[in-house]
C-alpha cells in the first residue's frame, strides 16, 4: 500500500518553549492540629510565660553555639521538640505516670508528584511521538505525602495558571503542555511536559492507473493504484470496494483480471491512525475483457486435399475487428519465424513442404486474442541423406579410422513425399543396403544419395575413411644377450631385465599386458605398478613363460609368447 508521509517534526520534535515558572516562598502550615515546616527553613526556638507568646526569650544551646542559633529540622515527617518529664501544672511534680513532653513539626522537604492524563480521542505512537484525534483532553493529578498540594498549575501555549479541571485540546498540530505542583509549604515541583501532536485532518486518497485508453476504458491486464497521504498521523488504513464486493483494506495495486465485462465502480477512502476517516471517492470505468477476432483470408490459387496446397501467387489478407476499445495491431509469422505487423497482403516463401502462418490481434487495452495457426504446403525440397559410424572408431590427423567390425549406417529422410531409393559406393563398388561394415583395409571413400517418391535426386554426398585391421607388432629384448641355450631355451642370469614394446602404424598402441608363467595380466608401465624392465622379477632359477598383449586404438589385438631360462 501506498502512504505518504509529510511529517517534518518527525525527526525532531519542536518542543514550545515553557514560560516563566512562578515562584513560591517557603513557610511553615498548620492544619488539622498540624504545624507543617519547609524542612529548609530555619527555626529559632524561644519561650514565654504568656499563652500569646508575648516577651520572648529565644534559646540557645550553649554547649554548641550554632546548632540553635537558627536549628534545622534533620527528618523528612515529623520531628520532636521535647522535655525529658511532663509537670502536672496543679501540683508541680512530675505526672504520673511519666512521660515526655513532645512537641511534633513535621518537616517537608519533598515537592509534590504532578502527572497528565490524556482521554477522549483515539491515539498512535511512532518513533516516540505521541498522536491524538479529535475530542481530546487533559486532567492533571497531583499528590504530596506531608503537607499536602496546595495547588497545580498548568500553560498551554501560555503563561501558568491553575489547573481545575480537564481542558480541551483543539489545536492540530504539535502541541506541548508544561505543569507543575507547589505544596502547603512552598516545594515547588520540577516543571514537567508533555508533547504531542494533534490531528484533526482526514488523510486525502487518489486512484493511479497502469494504463488507460480512451474514457477511462481499462483491460484486465491493467490494474488500479491507490495513493493515499496523511501529514500528521499517517495513514492506517486505505479501503475500497468494486460494484457490490464487500469492502477490502488496499494493500497492492487492484487486479482486474476477475471482473467481468462492461462498466464498473470503484469506491475508496482512507483512515489515519487517529481515526480521522475520509469522505469516500469514486472512480467509473468500463472493463472490455473481449478478445479482437481475425480471420485469414486465402486470395487466389488454392486448393485443400491432404493439405491446403497453395502456390507461389497466393496472398493472404487478415481482417480483425474488437467490440470496444478497437483492434491496436495484427502480428503474424511465416513458419514460427519473428512476428510482423499487419499491414497488407503477403505471400509465403516459395519452398517446397509445409508452411505455418500464425496470427492474432491485440486492442487497445491489451486484450490479447489466442493465436491461431494454418498450415500450408508447397513442396520442392530435396531428400537428405547422412552417414553414421559406429564403434570402435577413433579420429586422429584429420583421418576417421575403423575396423572391419566398425557398422556403418546410412539414413535417408524425406520429410514430404518419402524417400523412393539410396544408393551406395564403397570405392566405386556399389554397396547393398543401408547398414554394412568394410572387411578390406585402407583408405575409403563412400558415395551416397538418396531419391524420393517425385524424383527430387540428392546430389552425391561423400565421406572418407581408413580401414585398419592391423593389430600392433610386439618387441621383446632383454638387457643382455643369453649366456647359452637349454633345451632349445636361452638362458639369463638372475640380473636380466626384460624390455617390451609395441609400435602401430596407423593409430598407436592403446596397451601393453604381460603375464609370467600363467599369472594375470599386469599394464605394462602403467602409473601404478613398476614395468617389467623396474623390477627383479627374474631372480629364480628356473623356466619363465611370459605372455605379452597389446591393443591398438581401434581394438585390434596381437599376443606373443617367450620362453627362456634363468640360472644362478
Amino acid at each position: 500500500m501506498r502512504h505518504l508521509f509529510a511529517i517534518t517534526f518527525l525527526a525532531f520534535f519542536s518542543y514550545a518553549q515553557e514560560p516563566i515558572k512562578p515562584t513560591f516562598a517557603s513557610v511553615f502550615y498548620q492544619n488539622d492540629g498540624k504545624t507543617y515546616a519547609n524542612k529548609s527553613l530555619p527555626i529559632y526556638i524561644s519561650i514565654s510565660t504568656s499563652p500569646d507568646g508575648s516577651d520572648p526569650i529565644v534559646l540557645d544551646t550553649p554547649a554548641n553555639p550554632l546548632d540553635g542559633s537558627p536549628m534545622y529540622l534533620d527528618s523528612e515527617g515529623v520531628n520532636y521538640i521535647r522535655s525529658k518529664w511532663a509537670v502536672d501544672p496543679e501540683t508541680k511534680k512530675l505526672s504520673s505516670p511519666k512521660r515526655e513532653v513532645l512537641f511534633p513539626v513535621h518537616a517537608d522537604g519533598v515537592a509534590p508528584v504532578s502527572g497528565i492524563t490524556f482521554s477522549g480521542a483515539p491515539s498512535y505512537t511512532s518513533q516516540g511521538i505521541d498522536y491524538y484525534g479529535k475530542g481530546l483532553n487533559y486532567s492533571l493529578s497531583s499528590t504530596d505525602q506531608i503537607s499536602g498540594v496546595q495547588s497545580t498549575f498548568k500553560s498551554h501555549d501560555s503563561d501558568y495558571t491553575p489547573y481545575v479541571s480537564p481542558l480541551d485540546v483543539t489545536t492540530e498540530g504539535e502541541n506541548t503542555i508544561h505543569y507543575f505542583a507547589v505544596d502547603n509549604v512552598g516545594n515547588t515541583e520540577e516543571t514537567k511536559s508533555a508533547s504531542f501532536v494533534l490531528d484533526l485532518t482526514p488523510p486525502v486518497s487518489n486512484y493511479i492507473l497502469s494504463d488507460v485508453y480512451g474514457d477511462n476504458i481499462l483491460g484486465p491486464t491493467f490494474n488500479i493504484g491507490l495513493e493515499s497521504t496523511d501529514n500528521l498521523s499517517g495513514v492506517k488504513f486505505t479501503y475500497y470496494t468494486i460494484d457490490d464486493m464487500s469492502q477490502q483494506v488496499y494493500g497492492s495495486p487492484i487486479d482486474l483480471s476477475g471482473l467481468s465485462d462492461g462498466p464498473h465502480t470503484l469506491r475508496f477512502f482512507s483512515v489515519d491512525n487517529v481515526e480521522n476517516v475520509e469522505s469516500t471517492k469514486e472512480l467509473m470505468f468500463y472493463l472490455d475483457k473481449i478478445n479482437p477476432e481475425t480471420q485469414l483470408v486465402v486470395i487466389g490459387d488454392q486448393h485443400e486435399e491432404k493439405y491446403y496446397y497453395v502456390s507461389s501467387r497466393t496472398t493472404f489478407e487478415l481482417p480483425a475487428t474488437d467490440n470496444k476499445a478497437g483492434v491496436a495491431k495484427t502480428s503474424f509469422s511465416v513458419n514460427n519465424q519473428d512476428a510482423q505487423t499487419y499491414t497488407t497482403a503477403f505471400s509465403l516463401p516459395n519452398e517446397l513442404g509445409l508452411h505455418s502462418i500464425t496470427y492474432n490481434s491485440e486492442d487497445n487495452v491489451r486484450n490479447v486474442e489466442k493465436e491461431e495457426t494454418k498450415t500450408f504446403f508447397m513442396d520442392n525440397k530435396l531428400p537428405k541423406t547422412s552417414i553414421e559410424y559406429g564403434e570402435p572408431q577413433f579420429f586422429t590427423r584429420d583421418t576417421l579410422f575403423i575396423n572391419q567390425t566398425t557398422p556403418i549406417t546410412i539414413s535417408p529422410l524425406d520429410k514430404h513425399s518419402g524417400v523412393q531409393s539410396t544408393t551406395t559406393a564403397v570405392n566405386g563398388e556399389v554397396q547393398a543396403g543401408n547398414e554394412f561394415t568394410i572387411p578390406t583395409e585402407g583408405h575409403k571413400e563412400i558415395v551416397f544419395s538418396s531419391a524420393d517418391m517425385v524424383n527430387n535426386q540428392e546430389e552425391n554426398q561423400t565421406s572418407r575413411v581408413y580401414v585398419d585391421n592391423t593389430p600392433p607388432e610386439i618387441f621383446i629384448n632383454f638387457s643382455l644377450d643369453n649366456i647359452g641355450t637349454e633345451d632349445d631355451l636361452p638362458v639369463y642370469p638372475n640380473y636380466v631385465r626384460m624390455f617390451v614394446g609395441a609400435t602401430d602404424e596407423k593409430t598407436g598402441a592403446k596397451s601393453i599386458k604381460y603375464s609370467i608363467n600363467g599369472g594375470p595380466m599386469t599394464e605394462y608401465s602403467s602409473p601404478r605398478t613398476l614395468d617389467i624392465s623396474e623390477k627383479n622379477t627374474f631372480t629364480e632359477s628356473k623356466v619363465y613363460d611370459v605372455e605379452v598383449e597389446t591393443e591398438d586404438m581401434l581394438g585390434n589385438k596381437s599376443t606373443k609368447e617367450h620362453k627362456f631360462i634363468v640360472k644362478n
